[in-house]
C-alpha cells in the first residue's frame, strides 16, 4: 500500500488520532544500519547512503540496550503516522530480524538471510548478542550465496541458519547453501511475519 492509499484509507475510515490496542506500524526499511547506541545516527546513515537526499532518519534500540537500528522513514510516511497513529509503536523489518536471531542464539550462533528481489539482508547473533547485520544489492542466487558464505567464513556465523523470502521459497539459493549448513529453516514473510514480530512482544506488550 502506498502512502497515498494509506492516507485515503485513514480518511475514509475516520482513523485520525485513534488508538488501537495491540496495533503496530511496520516499516520495510531496506536501507538500514546497526550502530552502537552512543553514535549519532544521522552522520553515519548519510555517509553510508549518500544517494538519499535529506533523509528522515529513525533509530530504534535493540533489546540488548547497546545497539540501535537506524533506518530511513520517508517524510510522507512520517507525517501520516504522526497524524493518524500518534500512539502506535513504530517498528522496522530489520529490527524484527535482528531480535529473531538474538532470541535464537542462546546456545549457538544463529544467522538469518532475507532475500527479496535484488535485496539481501544478513543478520547473525551469538550468545544473545547481535554480531553482524548488513544489506546487499544482489542480482543472482550465486551472488547471494557468495556474500552469505563469505560472511559465514569471516564472522563464523555457524552451521544453522534461517532463510526468509516473501511469498515463494528460494529453492535455488537454498540448494547452493545446503552443502555448507547443517540445518536451514525456511520462512515465508507473507505467512510467517507473526513469528518475527512475536520476538518483540515483551517490549511492545502485545
Amino acid at each position: 500500500m502506498s502512502a497515498e492509499e494509506l492516507e485515503s484509507y485513514c480518511q475514509k475510515n475516520n482513523l485520525l488520532s485513534k488508538s488501537y490496542h495491540g496495533s503496530i506500524i511496520l516499516e520495510y526499511a531496506s536501507n538500514f544500519l546497526v550502530l552502537p547506541k552512543e553514535l549519532e545516527p544521522s552522520f553515519y546513515f548519510k555517509f553510508h547512503f549518500p544517494e538519499i537526499s535529506r533523509p528522515t532518519i529513525q533509530a530504534l534500540m535493540l533489546s540488548d540496550q547497546k545497539q540501535q537500528v537506524v533506518f530511513e522513514l520517508p517524510q510522507k510516511h512520517n507525517d501520516l503516522y504522526r497524524n493518524y497513529f500518534p500512539q502506535t509503536p513504530l517498528l522496522c523489518l530489520p529490527l524484527c530480524f535482528a531480535e529473531f536471531v538474538i532470541g535464537h542464539s542462546s546456545r549457538q550462533t544463529h544467522c538469518l538471510f532475507y532475500l527479496h528481489q535484488n535485496l539481501l539482508m544478513v543478520f547473525a547473533a551469538h550468545d544473545g548478542t547481535l554480531s553482524y547485520a548488513n544489506r546487499f544489492d544482489i542480482f543472482s542466487n550465486e551472488a547471494a550465496a557468495y556474500y552469505i558464505l563469505s560472511i559465514q567464513k569471516v564472522f563464523d556465523t555457524g552451521s544453522r541458519c534461517s532463510l526468509c523470502t516473501e511469498k515463494e521459497p528460494a529453492e535455488a539459493l537454498q540448494a547452493l547453501l545446503e552443502p555448507h549448513f547443517e540445518q536451514i529453516d525456511t520462512y515465508l514473510l507473507d505467512s510467517d511475519l507473526r513469528i518475527f514480530i512475536s520476538t518483540l512482544s515483551g517490549q511492545l506488550k502485545l
